[in-house]
Protein backbone atom coordinates (compact mmCIF):
# COMPACT_ATOMS: atom_id res chain seq x y z
CA UNK A 1 0.00 0.00 0.00
CA UNK A 2 1.48 3.32 -1.05
CA UNK A 3 1.17 6.48 0.97
CA UNK A 4 -0.06 9.70 -0.58
CA UNK A 5 2.67 12.28 -0.30
CA UNK A 6 1.82 15.84 0.62
CA UNK A 7 3.63 18.27 -1.67
CA UNK A 8 2.61 21.33 0.35
CA UNK A 9 5.37 23.20 2.16
CA UNK A 10 5.29 26.10 4.57
CA UNK A 11 7.75 28.42 6.18
CA UNK A 12 7.95 28.49 9.95
CA UNK A 13 6.21 31.50 11.48
CA UNK A 14 8.02 33.48 14.16
CA UNK A 15 6.64 35.58 16.96
CA UNK A 16 8.83 37.86 19.11
CA UNK A 17 8.00 39.88 22.20
CA UNK A 18 10.37 42.09 24.20
CA UNK A 19 9.40 42.74 27.82
CA UNK A 20 11.07 45.32 30.03
CA UNK A 21 10.81 45.65 33.80
CA UNK A 22 8.48 48.65 33.46
CA UNK A 23 6.07 46.61 31.28
CA UNK A 24 5.35 44.19 34.12
CA UNK A 25 6.03 46.22 37.23
CA UNK A 26 2.81 46.67 39.18
CA UNK A 27 1.09 44.53 36.53
CA UNK A 28 2.30 40.95 36.52
CA UNK A 29 5.54 40.69 38.48
CA UNK A 30 3.56 38.94 41.20
CA UNK A 31 3.45 35.60 39.35
CA UNK A 32 0.17 36.19 37.55
CA UNK A 33 0.00 34.47 34.15
CA UNK A 34 -0.08 37.06 31.36
CA UNK A 35 -0.93 36.38 27.71
CA UNK A 36 2.14 37.09 25.59
CA UNK A 37 1.83 35.55 22.11
CA UNK A 38 -1.34 34.66 20.19
CA UNK A 39 -1.42 31.33 18.34
CA UNK A 40 -4.06 30.18 15.82
CA UNK A 41 -5.92 26.87 15.98
CA UNK A 42 -3.71 24.09 14.62
CA UNK A 43 -0.45 25.82 15.59
CA UNK A 44 2.39 23.40 16.33
CA UNK A 45 5.24 24.98 18.28
CA UNK A 46 8.58 23.91 16.81
CA UNK A 47 10.94 25.80 19.10
CA UNK A 48 11.90 29.06 20.66
CA UNK A 49 13.83 30.73 23.41
CA UNK A 50 13.86 33.33 26.14
CA UNK A 51 16.90 35.57 26.21
CA UNK A 52 17.66 37.78 29.20
CA UNK A 53 19.09 40.95 27.63
CA UNK A 54 19.38 43.00 30.83
CA UNK A 55 19.27 41.40 34.26
CA UNK A 56 16.33 42.13 36.54
CA UNK A 57 17.10 43.41 40.03
CA UNK A 58 14.04 42.79 42.18
CA UNK A 59 14.73 42.08 45.81
CA UNK A 60 16.06 38.50 46.19
CA UNK A 61 14.90 36.94 42.88
CA UNK A 62 13.20 37.20 39.50
CA UNK A 63 11.87 34.03 37.86
CA UNK A 64 10.05 33.49 34.58
CA UNK A 65 7.82 30.58 33.55
CA UNK A 66 6.59 30.10 29.95
CA UNK A 67 3.54 28.00 29.13
CA UNK A 68 -0.11 28.36 28.28
CA UNK A 69 -3.55 28.20 29.88
CA UNK A 70 -3.48 24.40 30.13
CA UNK A 71 0.12 23.90 31.26
CA UNK A 72 1.70 26.98 32.77
CA UNK A 73 5.26 25.65 32.32
CA UNK A 74 4.84 23.78 29.02
CA UNK A 75 7.94 25.44 27.54
CA UNK A 76 10.11 26.74 30.38
CA UNK A 77 9.64 25.80 34.01
CA UNK A 78 12.30 28.06 35.50
CA UNK A 79 14.20 30.95 33.96
CA UNK A 80 16.41 33.12 36.17
CA UNK A 81 15.90 36.71 35.05
CA UNK A 82 18.77 37.83 37.28
CA UNK A 83 21.28 36.03 35.04
CA UNK A 84 22.10 36.94 31.45
CA UNK A 85 21.56 34.01 29.11
CA UNK A 86 19.39 32.00 26.76
CA UNK A 87 16.78 29.41 27.64
CA UNK A 88 16.04 27.35 24.51
CA UNK A 89 13.27 24.88 23.81
CA UNK A 90 13.43 22.89 20.58
CA UNK A 91 11.65 19.88 19.09
CA UNK A 92 12.33 16.82 21.18
CA UNK A 93 14.70 18.41 23.69
CA UNK A 94 15.34 21.35 25.92
CA UNK A 95 18.77 22.92 25.54
CA UNK A 96 19.97 25.73 27.71
CA UNK A 97 23.01 27.52 28.97
CA UNK A 98 21.17 27.75 32.27
CA UNK A 99 19.14 25.16 34.19
CA UNK A 100 15.62 24.76 32.87
CA UNK A 101 13.09 22.12 31.95
CA UNK A 102 9.93 21.71 29.91
CA UNK A 103 7.01 19.39 30.57
CA UNK A 104 5.67 18.83 27.04
CA UNK A 105 7.13 21.67 25.05
CA UNK A 106 7.75 21.81 21.33
CA UNK A 107 5.61 19.61 19.14
CA UNK A 108 2.45 20.41 21.05
CA UNK A 109 -0.47 21.13 18.70
CA UNK A 110 -3.05 23.67 19.84
CA UNK A 111 -6.56 22.37 19.08
CA UNK A 112 -8.01 25.89 19.20
CA UNK A 113 -6.73 29.44 19.17
CA UNK A 114 -4.69 30.04 22.31
CA UNK A 115 -1.87 32.11 23.77
CA UNK A 116 1.59 31.44 25.08
CA UNK A 117 1.66 32.89 28.57
CA UNK A 118 4.44 34.17 30.79
CA UNK A 119 4.63 34.42 34.57
CA UNK A 120 7.22 36.71 36.08
CA UNK A 121 7.61 36.30 39.82
CA UNK A 122 9.72 38.89 41.62
CA UNK A 123 11.16 38.11 45.06
CA UNK A 124 9.40 41.28 46.16
CA UNK A 125 6.84 42.63 43.71
CA UNK A 126 7.28 46.16 42.37
CA UNK A 127 10.98 46.47 43.25
CA UNK A 128 12.71 45.97 39.86
CA UNK A 129 14.41 49.04 38.41
CA UNK A 130 16.21 47.27 35.55
CA UNK A 131 15.61 44.27 33.34
CA UNK A 132 14.59 43.16 29.87
CA UNK A 133 13.97 39.78 28.24
CA UNK A 134 12.65 38.64 24.90
CA UNK A 135 10.66 35.56 24.03
CA UNK A 136 10.85 34.18 20.50
CA UNK A 137 8.62 31.35 19.33
CA UNK A 138 8.57 29.42 16.05
CA UNK A 139 5.56 27.44 14.88
CA UNK A 140 3.85 25.93 11.87
CA UNK A 141 0.11 25.71 11.26
CA UNK A 142 -1.64 22.46 10.38
CA UNK A 143 -3.06 22.28 6.83
CA UNK A 144 -1.21 25.41 5.70
CA UNK A 145 0.87 25.40 2.53
CA UNK A 146 2.76 28.29 0.96
CA UNK A 147 4.57 26.38 -1.76
CA UNK A 148 4.42 23.08 -3.63
CA UNK A 149 7.39 20.76 -3.96
CA UNK A 150 7.45 17.76 -6.29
Amino acid sequence: MAITKDSGRQDALWARLVVGYADGKNVFDDGTATEAIDLPAGAIVTGGYVRVNTVFNSTTSDALVVGDGVDDNRYIAACDLQTLGHYHFIMGDVLTANTTSATVGPGYKYPGADTVDIKWTAGTANTATTGEFEIVLSYIVEDRACEVQG
